[in-house]
């Protein structure tokens, strides 16, 4: 099976193109992950999996990260030093995430190939984990295609 992970494009970004023939195309619920499938595949079907959104970061989501830093600054280091056992307030736990992201694995995972998954860079990592057994070894950038090929 080959799986092409696709970070979606910033927020703000009005066109992109990628040339990949795929079988098919699953995307997160989130605007700018559903925009960025519709733009590089405009004429396939795409599927919408609700499991393939993006962690939620409760309080923080949509700051920065100096902000968070002033407001939750003990709770902030604790991030630093251990990332996936820290939750922000309100947020999602890192173990919820990947069961989430599990479950939409099974049905990724069982689809035609090749295909291609529009989603966000902590998501695309934690697929890109259960796919192959290894972590990524650095943030996807936005745009970016990792192509994986599983046996």
């Amino acid at each position: 099976m080959v799986i092409h992970l696709i970070r979606h494009l910033k927020p703000d970004a009005s066109s992109g193109q990628l040339n990949l023939e795929v079988a098919c195309v699953f995307t997160s619920p989130l605007a700018r992950a559903h925009r960025t499938a519709r733009l590089f595949f405009p004429q396939q079907e795409i599927q919408l999996v609700p499991e393939l959104a993006e962690i939620s970061m409760g309080e923080w989501e949509g700051r920065a990260w100096e902000e968070i830093e002033v407001a939750w600054p003990e709770l902030a280091r604790q991030k630093l030093n251990d990332w996936f056992a820290v939750t922000p307030p309100g947020g999602e736990a890192w173990r919820d995430f990947e069961a989430r992201v599990t479950a939409a694995w099974a049905r990724i995972r069982g689809a035609p190939s090749p295909c291609a998954v529009v989603a966000h860079a902590g998501t695309n990592f934690v697929l890109a984990k259960l796919a192959t057994g290894h972590e990524l070894s650095q943030p996807q950038a936005h745009g970016e295609v990792i192509t994986l090929e599983i046996r």
